[in-house]
């Protein structure tokens, strides 16, 4: 049997395929396809830990989700009354507005 591609090792791993024998035998066989088998095991329990580290202890009921989505659209719009003030000013005015309230919050290039 030929060498067994990145792919093959792979779904062996991770599949139990129809050709599961065949893959078996070939790495009882052939040293340098158990080593990257073992390789890509290793990767694959590394990508698990990971995975599992990033997982929460539990989900956020809808309420709470839907609550922080308020809170979040809240702190990037501006008020009604702010909009509003905003399409009174002349043009100018209200460029230098926009300018200074971005200005304060990215940091400023050296000059």
């Amino acid at each position: 049997m030929r060498c067994l591609s990145e792919g093959e090792l792979r779904a062996f791993i991770d599949v139990q395929g129809d050709d599961q024998a065949a893959a078996e035998a070939h790495l009882a066989a052939c040293p340098a396809c158990r080593a990257a088998a073992d390789e890509l095991r290793g990767n694959a329990e590394l990508a698990a830990a990971a995975v599992a580290a990033l997982r929460p202890a539990r989900l956020p009921a809808a309420a709470e989700t839907e609550a922080a989505r308020g809170r979040l659209g809240a702190a990037l719009l501006p008020s009604p009354a702010g909009r509003q003030q905003e399409q009174n000013r002349p043009p100018a005015a209200a460029a230098r507005s926009r300018r200074r309230s971005s200005s304060s919050t990215s940091p400023r290039s050296p000059r």
